[in-house]
């Protein structure tokens, strides 16, 4: 790739050495490498201070720092990891993501002469259980949110599991500083802040997609959960309103359905569950296959109702927020 932009990597570690260990040499093996990989250790416990300090001595490239107090999350120490990187660019991923050898590139091959960040997609690997199943559904659904909502240039969330920003940009317009009470929500409140109609781009290509593990039952997969609509409402009010709307005509839909149901038209039930059910699940047929994840499409038509149940749940949590912990 020729005239290629200098990149910094940032990863911020709490704690879990030995699934950090077991993927970091994909960050290595980069096919373009990076200029310089920050470790940004978050106040971890003493066997993985002892881990990344022996992985600095021995990596030449590898920069490792740490945030000047410890708070809930990991805002302070994404700060640092930037205010510690030079180059142009910093791409973010979790400590536990594994990414291809060709992120670096695939993320860089959507810069245009305007682009400031862009977004990239961090699914889940396969596992055989039902929460995996429902996890890599959901974060499909939510991929297909905040990407569709860049393409029609109303940015307003990525994933920091695979995030790239210009530098000099993220210091000059984040807003971190202004939400350090609350655990999660960087990337969330930091897209937010810096993306612009025109500034924003993604990336689809396979081999820019960042793996992590979903939660392995119900208990962590609803914590996780918390944590990231804990600040939901903390977006801006257009963007809360074009999710509202994504979720209320979800919930009528049913809501109409049940309706029909109860006073016996069952079969016009059956007909508008057919003329909006089935052609959405024909035509996802094409996205499941772009993000490799044919394997849930089949079950579309019960997922798309467990997830009107699933937006009720969890918007207690939006209306009633509370201070969340990160492990």
């Amino acid at each position: 790739m020729e005239n290629t932009p200098s990149s910094d990597l940032i990863i911020c570690i709490k704690n879990n050495f030995e699934r950090f260990k077991a993927v970091f040499h994909r960050h290595l093996n980069q096919h373009i490498a990076f200029n310089q990989i920050i470790l940004v250790d978050d106040f971890s416990n003493k066997d993985t201070k002892k881990g990344i300090k022996s992985l600095s001595n021995e990596l030449e490239n590898l920069t490792l720092t740490t945030p000047d107090r410890d708070i809930l999350g990991k805002k302070l120490a994404l700060l640092k990891g930037v205010n510690t990187a030079e180059a142009e660019w910093i791409f973010l991923t979790d400590a536990d993501c594994e990414v291809t050898p060709y992120w670096q590139e695939y993320m860089l091959k959507e810069i245009r002469p305007q682009t400031e960040i862009v977004l990239g997609f961090a699914p889940f690997y396969k596992r055989n259980t039902w929460v995996n199943l429902w996890s890599r559904f959901e974060c499909i659904i939510t991929a297909l949110q905040y990407l569709s909502f860049a393409t029609w240039r109303v940015p307003y969330m990525g994933v920091g599991r695979n995030l790239v920003y210009k530098r000099h940009v993220f210091l000059e317009k984040n807003n971190l500083h202004h939400h350090l009470e609350y655990a999660s929500g960087d990337d969330d409140m930091a897209v937010a802040s810096i993306s612009t109609s025109d500034n924003t781009e993604i990336s689809l290509d396979p081999k820019s997609f960042n793996f992590s593990e979903a939660p392995s039952n119900w208990v962590d997969y609803k914590n996780q959960k918390v944590r990231h609509y804990s600040v939901s409402g903390l977006y801006p009010r257009g963007i809360k309103f074009l999710l509202f709307l994504f979720f209320g005509s979800h919930l009528l839909f049913y809501l109409l359905l049940l309706a029909l149901i109860v006073v016996g038209a069952l079969p016009k039930a059956l007909l508008y569950w057919s003329i909006r059910v089935l052609p959405i699940w024909f035509f996802s047929w094409l996205l499941f296959k772009k993000l490799n994840h044919t394997d849930i499409w089949k079950f579309w038509p019960l997922l798309d109702l467990l997830l009107v149940l699933h937006y009720i749940y969890f918007s207690l949590y939006v209306l009633f927020p509370k201070k969340q912990k990160w492990k």
